[in-house]
């Protein structure tokens, strides 16, 4: 660690006649109310030890205890203040008083906490509570987002624009999407058919921009479940822009060719838009579901198997309000209300009823606490998951002749689950517990923690269990004395 003794005393401002003020002149007093140039003694043994536990261990010495300070009858009133910098993030404070020492905490390895999850056909993507997105599963057409086209079987980190964070994730078949911090939209990996919006059929390795009008804000991505090739976004007015794959009519717009360029769906707006196979559902401001796109088996909802290529709108029976909709490349369709209530149609038999029949609710366990469902995910395989409002999870289950129902899953049962997620043959779930986030992934015979790789603050790199500060990390000490501030630095590393 090299101490750097650069030392400059500013004025902030003219003194009040009631304050006495210190001014210095090549070492010497002045009296005055101005001040020309100054040269200070820095406060000595600035002292970074580190601790892989505690963090940096900072002190310094005392200022009234230094010559200039004695001469001047500087006794009282010093405010200190310690400011961290590292590479090209914006300065932060993070110690002001009038104590000599502080341990400044942050700049620990950690095990990365995930606080979003979802699931692709072949690979998955996770948000981390500093922003960044991790990636595993079949790197194939570049779906990890890293540069490369390998499989991992553990996270890797997804290159990100320099000093952006993702606010959301979608995951489909081999290629992925992100709404990053500054409100704009990213895609990567397979795309040939037009899925990354970007208006080529090229493959991309890294993430790329999608572009939108002059005017559009983003405010969320659709919700995608894992086989589709089809990408959609809300704006902030509730207007849909969607593009990719489109045989089955499923972009919305009245038509049946693909676009590889955001499309604007016209005379609807919705809170919500997910997407699934050549599917596609929303919730209306109107607070309707509206759902369109490929048809077999009724999926759409409108008693027929004609595909439909423009939004129509399903009366769900009795309904309190809807706040999912999930549609499925299987031919299903479901609608979850605020009351926990389940609804479904299409290619599914559910109590005693199937296609064409209308929308019906999906028998559950007894609640008896007075627990409701919260969320609920589908898969291309029919796999679903559902999520309690008390942590708990419920799952698909069936009788002998394949009517659907849920049931209790207890594989989790000493956690609280947050979300789920299915994608291809795997679950996912964000728990929470007394220690902390974890997510879990399973098949139906094993279940295991995803491997949480270790993390260093400000996007420096790991290095086994310590952080490795590829650029200066430097902590700048200041001093204030009525109206006068005096500024030092030490760089670390």
């Amino acid at each position: 660690m090299s101490a750097i003794a650069a030392i400059v005393a500013l004025a902030l401002g003219a003194a009040s006649p009631q304050a006495t003020a210190a001014y210095f002149t090549a070492g010497k007093a002045v009296t005055g109310n101005s001040l020309t140039a100054a040269t200070l003694e820095a406060p000595a043994n600035f002292r970074d030890d580190w601790s892989s536990t505690a963090g940096h261990r900072l002190s310094w010495a005392d200022v009234y205890g230094q010559t200039w300070a004695a001469d001047n009858r500087v006794t009282t009133g010093v405010t200190y203040r310690v400011t961290r910098h590292v590479g090209s993030y914006a300065a932060r404070d993070i110690y002001s008083g009038t104590g000599r020492s502080y341990t400044d905490s942050d700049p620990r390895p950690s095990s990365v906490r995930y606080v979003s999850v979802a699931a692709g056909q072949q690979h998955t993507l996770a948000i981390d509570e500093n922003g960044a997105i991790w990636a595993w599963g079949s790197g194939g057409q570049g779906a990890l987002g890293n540069n490369s086209t390998a499989n991992s079987s553990s996270p890797v980190k997804v290159i990100l624009p320099a000093g952006r964070t993702a606010k959301q994730i979608a995951a489909g078949n081999m290629w992925s999407a992100t709404l990053l911090d500054d409100g704009t939209v990213w895609t990567w990996g397979y795309n040939a058919d037009g899925q990354l919006g970007i208006g080529t059929t090229q493959n991309q390795l890294l993430p790329q921009r999608v572009m939108f009008p002059d005017g559009v804000d983003i405010r969320s991505l659709a919700h995608v479940s894992g086989y589709t090739s089809t990408m959609g976004v809300v704006d902030t007015y509730g207007t849909m822009w969607l593009w990719g794959y489109n045989a089955q009519g499923q972009l919305g717009n009245g038509s049946f060719a693909g676009r590889t360029v955001p499309t604007l769906v016209r005379d609807l707006r919705v809170t919500s838009l997910a997407l699934q196979g050549s599917r596609a559902m929303a919730i209306g401001l109107d607070g309707y579901v509206w759902s369109w796109g490929w048809n077999r088996d009724g999926a759409v909802g409108n008693h027929s198997n004609v595909d439909q290529p423009t939004p129509y709108r399903v009366t769900i029976p009795n309904a309190s309000p809807i706040t999912q909709v999930t549609p499925t490349s299987f031919g299903a369709s479901f609608v979850l209300e605020q009351n926990g209530t389940l609804w479904a149609w299409g290619n599914v038999k559910v109590d005693g009823h199937a296609w064409p029949g209308d929308p019906i609710q999906v028998p559950k366990p007894d609640l008896t606490s007075g627990s409701r469902i919260t969320q609920v995910a589908v898969n291309h395989y029919a796999q679903v998951e559902a999520r309690l409002g008390d942590g708990r999870m419920l799952r698909r289950g069936s009788d002998a002749n394949g009517w659907l129902w849920l049931e209790f899953d207890n594989t989790l049962r000493d956690t609280s689950v947050t979300a789920v997620a299915v994608g291809g043959t795997y679950t996912f779930a964000l728990t929470t517990e007394s220690t902390g986030s974890r997510l879990w992934q399973w098949t139906p015979d094993d279940v295991q923690q995803v491997w949480s790789p270790t993390t260093c603050p400000y996007s420096t790199r790991a290095s086994g269990s310590s952080c490795v500060w590829d650029g200066e990390l430097l902590y700048t000490l200041d001093y204030t004395y009525q109206n006068w501030r005096s500024d030092y630095s030490v760089a670390n590393y």
